[in-house]
């Protein structure tokens, strides 16, 4: 298996998977991804699930200053309309990709330019999902989205102040004051030149955090280990930043809703672990404060009957001893 030219990478490409694993993190060309669709929402609409309309790749280096070149990017005709909704985030509507060569036409080129080097997408299950039907899906993959949430939390404050309101990709750009990026945000190019670079200082964190490791294997380990989280990072505005403490048993109950739109997510990042404690003290409360009185002859502990003196004759002297009383049927 050969390093994609595009690269001008003289690192000789692994030859299995276990061999990936084991490189330094210096030596490991990831292939930041990233697709535009015709809709977000993984089950469809009335015109049936929603396809790939842009697929971007490019090479990508941790190594210090090294800047890696080249990068693939394609229109492809999804075969289905574009939803309007989409169309306001990435401007694509359906004359932009009629005609265009279709998903499973465009796909030996980039498997060719890819090759087993490991995928890393922003949100990744999204774009996996989107692809798990080609050969990307036997890829080993990495969360950028997941590294953000072991780096950053919402409410910590950059270097002008600002706090941190959400772990989006475009609002990290701004925060981070990476917005000296071309291309327009939301398009496939530019989403991924923001995803390296955020990435970037997640691998910067991860070697500060000196866990002994420095080969790709052990940064996957971190990165699926689970979230050190201070406050809640995904959901809707009033739960982003909240603490498990602050949020209403409304709020808590979606958490542990799997019909909640963001369940998956939740599960996926943790955050109903990181609330169970809470969830589960205002259960409690909640249970016993439902629990009617218990009845009053149950609430009194009956004792055994008194013991009555009686007189006794010995030997002409009077004494008493305890006899106990009969009880009367």
């Amino acid at each position: 298996m050969a390093t994609p030219a595009a690269t001008k990478s003289r690192l000789t490409s692994p030859t299995s998977r276990a061999e990936l694993l084991a490189m330094p993190l210096d030596d490991v060309i990831f292939m930041m991804l990233d697709t535009e669709t015709t809709g977000a929402d993984p089950a469809g609409d009335h015109c049936g699930p929603h396809k790939v309309i842009e697929l971007a790749v490019l090479p990508f280096s941790v190594k210090a200053r090294t800047r890696m070149r080249g990068g693939m990017e394609q229109i492809v005709d999804p075969g289905r309309p574009i939803s309007p909704g989409s169309s306001t985030a990435h401007s694509l509507v359906n004359k932009d990709v009629a005609g265009s060569p279709s998903l499973e036409e465009v796909m030996p080129r980039f498997e060719a330019y890819v090759q087993d080097w490991p995928l890393v997408a922003y949100n990744s299950a999204f774009d996996y999902n989107m692809l798990k039907d080609t050969s990307f899906a036997d890829r080993v993959w990495i969360d950028a989205y997941r590294v953000a949430m072991h780096v950053w939390a919402v409410g910590d404050k950059n270097k002008e102040g600002f706090p941190l309101e959400s772990l989006k990709q475009q609002e990290l750009r701004y925060w981070l004051g990476l917005e000296n990026i071309e291309g327009q945000a939301h398009r496939a190019m530019a989403d991924i030149i923001v995803t390296g670079m955020i990435f970037s200082r997640g691998v910067k964190h991860y070697r500060k955090l000196g866990l002994g490791g420095d080969t790709l294997g052990d940064f996957i380990n971190w990165v699926d280990s689970p979230l050190q989280l201070r406050t809640i990072p995904v959901g809707t505005r009033k739960m982003v930043g909240k603490t498990p403490a602050q949020l209403s048993m409304f709020d808590l109950k979606r958490i542990f809703d799997p019909s909640d739109a963001l369940y998956e997510t939740y599960k996926r990042f943790n955050i109903d672990t990181f609330c169970e404690a809470e969830y589960m003290q205002r259960k409690a409360i909640e249970h016993a404060e439902r629990m009617p009185p218990a009845a009053t002859r149950n609430s009194v502990k009956w004792g055994a009957p008194p013991e009555a003196e009686v007189p006794a004759v010995d030997g002409g002297a009077e004494t008493v001893v305890n006899r106990p009383r009969r009880n009367r049927p």
